[in-house]
């Protein structure tokens, strides 16, 4: 469940919650949930962040770092994901249909069962990560 102080923080801008995260880091932001369609969250350091079934769909997220984060089920479909840190996530059965993912660093990541058809995946680094039974239909692997 979402934290409303933390999607509080977050709503004021990537700049304040990047501080904030400095500031407070052992704190693990809690954003299962959350309704997060079309945010502009680039840079963003989500880092450990738990975003169990948040509803990503179209939000821009290029240049986040999203390392050991919990994006079970989540919902990122359409979303503009180039060059996102999700190395050593947990994106298991999350739905990154259409989404650009151009040069992520998906180092180590679980993936299992995620859907990626449609997805550009064009020079992504995908060494160790879990694609078993990941949907890749129609996805762009490019130089991955």
């Amino acid at each position: 469940m979402a934290d409303q102080v933390h999607l509080d923080i977050l709503h004021r801008g990537v700049e304040t919650w990047n501080r904030w995260r400095t500031e407070n880091s052992r704190v693990v932001p809690q954003f299962g949930g959350a309704d997060l369609r079309r945010s502009l969250l680039g840079g963003a350091n989500l880092t450990g962040a738990q975003l169990g079934g948040t509803d990503l769909r179209r939000a821009v997220l290029f240049r986040a770092a999203l390392r050991n984060a919990d994006l079970l089920l989540a919902d990122m479909s359409w979303a503009n994901l180039v060059e996102l840190d999700l190395s050593r996530a947990n994106a298991s059965l999350a739905n990154l249909f259409a989404s650009n993912l151009y040069g992520a660093i998906l180092q180590g990541a679980e993936l299992f069962g995620a859907n990626l058809g449609g997805s550009n995946l064009s020079m992504a680094d995908l060494r160790g990560a879990d694609l078993g039974n990941a949907d890749f239909e129609g996805a762009l692997l490019r130089g991955s």
